[in-house]
């Protein structure tokens, strides 16, 4: 994706909108290099996995999505829902982390519809791409499967945990036996599986060479992708 006009941001934003079909959009703040990759890693991500992208409600910072939230409480009827979406709004606005480049979150509709938003988080706003990569470097670094620090990684390792979500896979036994084998602690496993799970989904994905156990990992994920969503 090249942007040869005056306002390139404003373009990437209208190119999300049109091309991957996400409504809400905003990416204010934050520097362009970086959305360029977690633009180009998201469209990856829905190419591959086209039935997550109805889901898919938002990306942008956390008061644009606040904003969401508003916007589809207003269409909701299920009493259900309405708590799930001011839970959301709730941690949206408690929960920070200080340097924490990217959050998903998530909760379900009415009928049960899953809605997922991709929070761009307050670090970023000040964060030029090389602080970026030497962020996620820093976060990653007593990671035994994390060995690329790009800005993709941790648009795939978000949308590890949105699969996650929709599939409840990062404590199913194949994943757990996987992890055991790679010398992960099973304890720490216990505490911190859904971590683990994104960074291997991610490791994948950002890395042609990655750890067999990545490959493991994303095979089991794409067997429970497509028994859920294809073949029906």
């Amino acid at each position: 994706m090249v942007f040869f006009l005056e306002e390139p941001m404003l373009e990437l934003e209208k190119y999300v909108q049109k091309e991957i079909k996400i409504e809400r959009v905003n990416f204010e703040c934050v520097d362009l290099k970086i959305v360029q990759d977690l633009v180009e890693s998201l469209e990856k991500m829905l190419v591959l996995y086209p039935e997550i992208k109805p889901f898919i409600h938002a990306i942008g910072t956390r008061p644009f999505l606040q904003k969401c939230i508003d916007e589809i409480e207003i269409k909701m009827k299920e009493e259900a829902t309405l708590e799930e979406l001011t839970q959301m709004r709730q941690y949206l606005v408690q929960k920070e982390s200080s340097n924490n480049p990217m959050m998903l979150f998530h909760s379900y509709m009415d009928q049960g519809q899953p809605c997922i938003m991709f929070g761009l988080e307050p670090y970023l706003e000040d964060c030029t791409h090389q602080e970026l990569i030497t962020t996620i470097k820093n976060i990653k670094k007593r990671n035994s499967i994390t060995t690329v620090y790009n800005p993709s990684v941790i648009m795939y390792h978000e949308f590890g945990h949105c699969l996650d979500f929709l599939l409840s896979v990062s404590y199913d036994t194949e994943i757990f036996c996987a992890m055991m084998q790679k010398g992960i602690d099973p304890e720490r496993y216990w505490y911190t599986g859904s971590e683990l799970y994104a960074d291997a989904f991610a490791e994948y994905y950002a890395n042609p060479n990655a750890d067999p156990i990545c490959n493991k990992v994303v095979q089991y994920t794409n067997r429970q992708y497509h028994r859920q969503f294809v073949r029906k």
